[in-house]
């Protein structure tokens, strides 16, 4: 994963605090679109649905001890553009279940 990806991944993450804020153990589904972006920036981003899980289910949300069934969430991220210089612009929806 390079380091434009990790920032992509940090930004978005920090975007979805408030709603991570309850929960320690979350099951999380991450899904990408990339059709909007062009082949190079394509496989710059190839692993980041993989690294946002990882993160997402690594981190403790809460100082509290998590009881109960892991928090089941969607992310979808849809690439929506890339510059030539690392920079991509996304959407992002996230859902919960319980």
């Amino acid at each position: 994963m390079t380091m434009r990806t990790t920032s992509i991944g940090i930004l978005l993450l920090l975007a979805m605090m408030p709603t991570l804020a309850v929960a320690q153990e979350i099951e999380a589904t991450v899904t990408m679109n990339v059709d909007n972006i062009g082949s190079l920036a394509q496989s710059e981003v190839a692993s980041f649905a993989y690294e946002m899980k990882r993160y997402i289910e690594s981190n403790r949300w809460t100082d509290e001890e998590w009881e109960g069934p892991k928090v089941k969430m969607t992310f979808s991220v849809y690439f929506t553009g890339a510059s030539g210089d690392g920079v991509y612009s996304a959407r992002l929806l996230a859902g919960s279940q319980r």
